[in-house]
């Protein structure tokens, strides 16, 4: 018992020394970012300016047009954090998705060349951005994860606020204390509820990634959490513990502001309950 106590301890004292929060978004450029855009279009190329730095309600914020698939990637790669940043919905919908619900992300632990999922993207985990979907997960360049969850219907359970985009489709809904599913590349994995707030106004989306434990959070709810992110190379499972940072491009113009970052030592204790023992 004395040595659990110690063990317990020193866990907390680890938390206690999180490195400062650090603003990767400098509020002028986009200094500290690469931008990528599907083909032909590729790397730091941007004319159609998908990418820029406006004032938006009075204070300086990231316009991602949404206009061509891609995405605003950090220069610095990072282990163990806590990202939280402030998002809004332009009004500006693009082909194919302008009739689907509004969509963006971010992706995280981002490896390999940029393109690799869709054309567009990293190979990476993410917490994505859709209107009444914030926190999901959808596997970029064959990356899985773990998660305690059911697999249900959405479109036959009213209860969950994630509608897929035909009918009959299957995705597993997060709930705590289920039994773990590998969620594999094709699978949707939804939070159970919804606490966005109406277009128009700022959500707060945060990620703590911890040791292979993922926490998405909006407006200070915890509504996913993932384990053990992993891709396949050959058959073999690699495991995607860190690296860079995307801000998604996907046919829905959105504005990100106040993006900040702390390394941390441990999952804070505010959110250890929401890990399995």
């Amino acid at each position: 018992m004395k040595t659990a106590l110690i063990v317990l301890a020193g866990v907390l004292s680890l938390a206690s020394h999180a490195a400062p929060w650090r603003d990767i978004f400098n509020g002028r450029d986009l200094s500290g970012w690469d931008t990528y855009l599907a083909a032909p279009f590729g790397l730091n190329n941007d004319p159609r300016h998908v990418f820029s730095v406006v004032a938006e309600d009075g204070a300086p914020a990231i316009r991602i047009s949404g206009e061509i698939y891609g995405a605003l990637t950090t220069h610095a790669e990072f282990t163990n954090f806590h990202l939280r940043l402030e998002c809004k919905w332009g009004e500006k919908r693009w082909p194919p998705r302008e009739n689907a619900p509004r969509d963006s992300g971010i992706f995280y632990c981002c490896q390999g060349p940029h393109g690799a999922g869709s054309g567009a993207w990293m190979r990476s985990v993410q917490c994505n951005i859709m209107e009444t979907g914030i926190g999901q997960w959808w596997s970029v360049a064959d990356s899985m994860v773990d998660v305690e969850g059911v697999i249900m219907t959405t479109d036959v359970e009213p209860g969950i606020p994630y509608k897929k985009e035909s009918k009959g489709e299957k995705v597993i809904v997060y709930k705590p204390g289920a039994p773990a599913i590998a969620a594999t590349p094709g699978t949707c994995v939804t939070p159970s509820f919804n606490n966005e707030k109406p277009r128009g106004q700022w959500n707060k989306v945060e990620v703590i990634f911890w040791s292979g434990h993922c926490l998405h959070l909006l407006n200070g709810k915890v509504n996913m959490v993932l384990s053990d992110p992993r891709f396949l190379d050959h058959g073999v499972a690699k495991p995607l513990r860190s690296g860079k940072i995307q801000l998604q491009s996907e046919s829905a113009e959105i504005f990100f502001r106040n993006i900040e970052i702390q390394q941390i030592n441990a999952i804070p204790p505010e959110y250890r309950r929401h890990l399995s023992p």
